[in-house]
């Protein structure tokens, strides 16, 4: 008997996979904290034999060092990647068995230039048809792929839009019953059409993923390359990361700072500031220069994004917070962390040190605003593909914030004395945009709870954009 245990990791949606067979595992793209392998192999009476990572991922840390340090199983990785860990190299077409289970390797380059997908096959069962694939960040229930380290010259964009077409066409050759089993499920920033279920089979593929049935490599090309963009910043950091030798542990010891040493690291200057408070405790008070990310929202993917230059870290939390923050930007390859403390209002005030805010609108309040000002114009700071799934507000002006993070944050909105009304999705993101905007100059900066989300709950009209 073969039992395929998929472990979905929030907020990228990351999907990797124990799969038990006679009293053996192997885990498929593991993620940092590898406890959960290590408890639940203990639980099904099983010895993790084998790792194996489809790529080398620069979305999320990867755990293959921490479960051969753990287990003594061996790493396996595509013959193409050149690896600066211990590692077995695997041959396009070359079979491994575990227990019961026989994993074919295919070579299916584009996403990066050393991908593998992974055919599973049941000894017991059928050894000519496989009972499910794994493939990584190629194909996804709902869509396909894109390269995770896009190239600057227009040529070499195609080029790996080029190798992922092929690669797509060696998938669609499986049987339509194979199971599909991708590395990741829907999350924000996932291509458009990826879908949020994971169970799929390459059949429902063959019928519904409309970028998998593309058959013309020139119209696959031109129809993935405007929706190409360059990656984060964290991905060429983790893709480095995770390539290199050592061997990070998720626990790490917490420092509690009291009030002196927070504020003699806090006027140093030497520090990322980060408070990951609720975002209706940030909006009616804190420190200039801390950039608020809620842990309920894409913490981990927004945390890469704004803290990837490797200073330490100087956290503003609620207590018992402090763990899960630790763990949660281990996955992202943040691991520089300063000290945590509480916010206090009254140690501030008694500091002398001024205080920054701002406040938040509910959706009707900001269509009566709408209606009485034709001027007042919201700011959507969600991407344009969100735009076109879920809506936007009539006239409200599209300001990326992913790309005015990674640069833009001085030009896209001026003057700095303009109000400022900002929306996303849920109210996640307008915290940490609007902690950055003041923090750059801009002193009226307000958003919308709820985003909008909210805004369509109150039965408000939304207008659909084209790409």
């Amino acid at each position: 008997m073969i039992e395929i245990i998929p472990r979905i990791v929030e907020p990228m949606a990351h999907v990797s996979y124990l799969i038990c067979t006679e009293g053996s595992a192997v885990v498929i793209d593991p993620i940092w904290d590898v406890d959960y392998y290590l408890e639940l192999a203990s639980k099904k009476k099983v010895n993790i034999k084998a790792v194996i990572l489809t790529h080398l991922h620069g979305d999320n840390r990867s755990g293959h060092l921490q479960l051969k340090q753990k287990t003594n199983a061996t790493i396996f990785v595509s013959q193409n990647f050149k690896a600066n860990f211990k590692y077995r190299p695997l041959d396009n077409q070359e079979r491994l068995q575990i227990g019961n289970a026989i994993i074919e390797v295919v070579e299916t380059p584009g996403h990066t230039q050393a991908d593998i997908s992974l055919k599973l096959f049941d000894l017991e069962k059928n050894t000519q048809t496989p009972m499910a694939v794994f493939t990584g960040d190629v194909l996804y229930n709902g869509d396909v792929g894109r390269p995770q380290h896009l190239a600057l010259r227009a040529s070499d964009k195609k080029h790996q839009l080029q190798q992922l077409f092929q690669s797509i066409q060696k998938l669609q050759d499986l049987d339509p019953t194979v199971a599909l089993y991708p590395g990741h499920i829907k999350h924000l920033f996932s291509p458009q059409f990826v879908s949020k279920k994971l169970e799929s089979t390459i059949g429902d593929q063959l019928e519904k993923n409309k970028n998998f049935n593309i058959t013309s490599q020139k119209e696959f090309v031109d129809t993935l390359l405007p929706q190409c963009q360059q990656p984060a910043s964290f991905v060429h950091q983790l893709s480095h990361l995770n390539n290199s030798s050592a061997v990070d542990n998720p626990s790490q010891p917490l420092r509690f700072l009291d009030n002196d040493d927070f504020f003699t690291f806090y006027k140093s200057d030497q520090y990322n500031l980060l408070d990951t408070r609720l975002g209706d405790d940030f909006a009616a008070g804190f420190l200039q220069g801390f950039i608020n990310i809620d842990l309920d929202g894409k913490f981990e993917y927004w945390s890469g994004i704004l803290f990837s230059n490797n200073k330490p870290l100087l956290i503003i939390s609620d207590e018992g917070d402090e763990e899960e923050i630790i763990l949660r930007l281990g996955r992202i390859g943040i691991s520089n962390i300063a000290g945590f403390w509480s916010y206090k209002e009254g140690v501030i005030q008694d500091k002398g040190i001024s205080t920054k805010s701002f406040d938040r609108m509910t959706s009707k309040m900001v269509y009566n605003k709408i209606i009485q000002d034709p001027n007042f114009i919201p700011v959507d700071i969600r991407s344009k593909f969100e735009l076109v799934s879920d809506g936007i507000i009539k006239n409200a002006k599209q300001v990326d914030m992913l790309e005015s993070c990674m640069g833009e944050v001085d030009a896209f909105l001026k003057p700095v004395d303009s109000e400022i009304v900002l929306y996303c999705s849920n109210g996640f993101r307008t915290t940490t945009m609007a902690s950055i905007l003041l923090n750059n100059g801009y002193t009226k900066v307000k958003d919308v709870v709820g985003g909008i989300n909210a805004w369509k709950n109150q039965k408000l009209d939304v207008v659909y954009p084209q790409l």
